[in-house]
């Protein structure tokens, strides 16, 4: 399936964003990225579990990006589907390779969430750090969101990718832990 538009989901927005202890700092620079696109902690990589909002600030942020207008287009994808268009061009060789170089470097904002499964596809990393680099130089925003704890090792992601992670800002998100306090359990 090529991608080609953004399917942004309508009820994730800032708005709709619940800020908390253990997010109050990524919501806060997911506002800044879409304030100022391209300017401010670019590229974002967000880190955290699953369940504790990356998804939603990738939506936020492309809805605010497409409300601010501009004229900039917005692609959110997964990276599973990105892994697949990377292949598909790579099969199709050189000219297919400068086709979707070319396709996703017209983004104004790439917005890539599930960036954890790209640890298994050293190719499709490698093409997208070569992507990155080009947003980049335009000043287009890239945020990518993975599944990620603070313990959990993300050097198959991020090697071919660290120097363009360097130019902007990680931001982990964890669960909120107050001392003393032991797990609800519901039933």
């Amino acid at each position: 399936m090529p991608i080609t538009h953004s399917r942004l989901r309508p009820d994730f927005t800032f708005k709709t964003f619940v800020v908390g202890e253990s997010n109050r700092f990524a919501f806060a620079v997911a506002c800044a990225v879409a304030e100022k696109p391209g300017r401010r902690f670019n590229p974002l990589l967000l880190l955290g579990a699953a369940g504790l909002g990356k998804s939603h600030l990738l939506h936020a942020i492309g809805h605010e990006l497409r409300q601010r207008g501009g004229g900039e287009r917005i692609l959110l994808v997964s990276a599973g589907a990105l892994v697949e268009e990377i292949a598909g061009a790579r099969r199709r060789g050189a000219p297919g390779v400068a086709e979707l170089r070319e396709k996703l470097g017209d983004y104004g904002a790439l917005l890539i969430d599930d960036a954890h499964v790209l640890k298994a596809h050293r190719k499709a990393v490698a093409e997208l750090a070569k992507v990155i680099a080009v947003l980049h130089r335009r000043k287009a925003q890239v945020v990518i969101a993975a599944r990620a704890t603070e313990g959990m090792n993300l050097r198959g992601l991020e090697e071919p990718l660290c120097m363009q992670f360097e130019w902007g800002m990680r931001v982990q998100i964890d669960r909120a832990r107050v001392r003393g306090s032991r797990p609800i359990i519901s039933f």
